[in-house]
């Protein structure tokens, strides 16, 4: 049975299947025969040759040292699982490094690809939007010194849906991060906006406004993207 183990133990890869075999190792039964052969002894002395009582002592010693060997067998299993396990941990640990270092290369990658002409566009639109707003407002204010029959020019926020949404917004280029539009819910802290129904709600007034009303009847149309 301990030239079996042996074998295994040195088929066996992962701690997982080395601290199986300490199962194997049955050291009541070795504990059996070992108690089995001195009562053969004890026997022999009674009423045996010389040659019996020999012979029993030396199933003593063989039982006895196999005994032995089942001991020194759990703790040489012990071991390798126990050395198994840290190179499993280290193997994982460097695995899971890996994994993160080509995470950071691949973003590095595509940011430095792709950002730049991303950014410029976004600066494009944020000045885009900003010249837009000032040429309302001039008009606005001239339409508020001499009305006619034209309407007030809603700002590019106000164009975009953001007021309809929250109740506290930013012009689209002074926002901090990338605000919501159409079906991107935004990222970071413009999808953060306080929206009508929670502003109502924090406001503890007693009548909620016509925006509130139409998010507590359809919901919110926008998600903050985590």
């Amino acid at each position: 049975m301990l030239e079996k183990l042996k074998g295994l133990l040195g088929l066996a890869r992962t701690s997982t299947e080395i601290g199986a075999l300490a199962a194997e190792v049955d050291i009541a039964t070795l504990e059996a025969s070992l108690a089995a052969a001195r009562n053969r002894r004890a026997a022999a002395l009674l009423d045996g040759s010389v040659e019996n009582v020999l012979d029993a002592e030396r199933q003593v010693d063989v039982a006895r040292v196999n005994l032995e060997r089942g001991h020194v067998m759990i703790e040489e299993i012990d071991r390798r699982r126990v050395d198994a396990e840290i190179a499993e941990r280290k193997a994982n640990f460097a695995a899971l490094r890996a994994d993160a270092q080509q995470a950071v290369e691949a973003a590095v990658a595509r940011i430095e690809a792709e950002y730049p002409s991303l950014a410029r566009k976004i600066v494009e639109l944020a000045r885009m939007a900003k010249a837009a707003d000032a040429a309302a407002l001039a008009w606005n204010d001239d339409w508020i010194s001499d009305p006619d029959e034209s309407t007030l020019i809603d700002p590019v926020g106000a164009r975009l849906g953001w007021f309809d949404e929250f109740a506290t917004t930013s012009p689209f280029y002074e926002a901090v991060s990338l605000p919501p539009v159409e079906d991107f819910g935004g990222f970071g802290d413009a999808g953060r906006w306080t929206t009508h129904t929670k502003g109502y709600v924090l406001s503890d007034k007693a009548h909620p406004s016509s925006h509130a009303k139409r998010q507590m009847d359809v919901g919110l149309r926008w998600t903050p993207e985590e």
